[in-house]
């Protein structure tokens, strides 16, 4: 009997401690709609591998996901700097960018000026490294 009251007491602990945070997201129409879109977008899937400044064993720090004609990059770990490429089916180069990266960051990319078609997406960092998908614009 003691020892159940002791498990309910951490778990009403627990509970509360953790109520705040779940509000704090579920309240923020910014997090509903990125959280929204995700839901409603395509991954685009990434082979390769691309080293943490801080973490050497993380192979794919990133997530992309494609709405329409919007590319959102999702960094889940510091990159430092990396280079985002976009390449046509003939290789030529349609975007690129540099970007400081800090764990938690989004970067979005604007698609609406390219013809449609199938294209490459490269993140390479300054050690050569690189992370490249595939995704189409309708």
């Amino acid at each position: 009997m003691k020892l159940t009251k002791t498990l309910f007491g951490i778990f009403i602990v627990a509970v509360c401690l953790l109520k705040p945070s779940v509000q704090t997201i579920a309240s923020s129409s910014a997090n509903n709609e990125l959280s929204s879109k995700i839901m409603s977008s395509t991954k685009v899937y990434l082979k390769g591998r691309l080293s943490t400044p801080t973490k050497r064993n993380v192979s794919q720090p990133v997530e992309v996901y494609q709405e329409n004609k919007t590319l959102m990059i999702s960094y889940l770990s510091e990159l430092e700097k990396i280079e985002i490429i976009i390449s046509d089916e003939w290789d030529s180069i349609v975007y690129s960018e540099i970007v400081s990266v800090s764990e938690s960051t989004v970067s979005f990319v604007d698609l609406s000026g390219l013809k449609k078609g199938s294209y490459t997406l490269n993140l390479r960092n300054i050690e050569g490294e690189e992370l490249s998908g595939m995704f189409a614009v309708e």
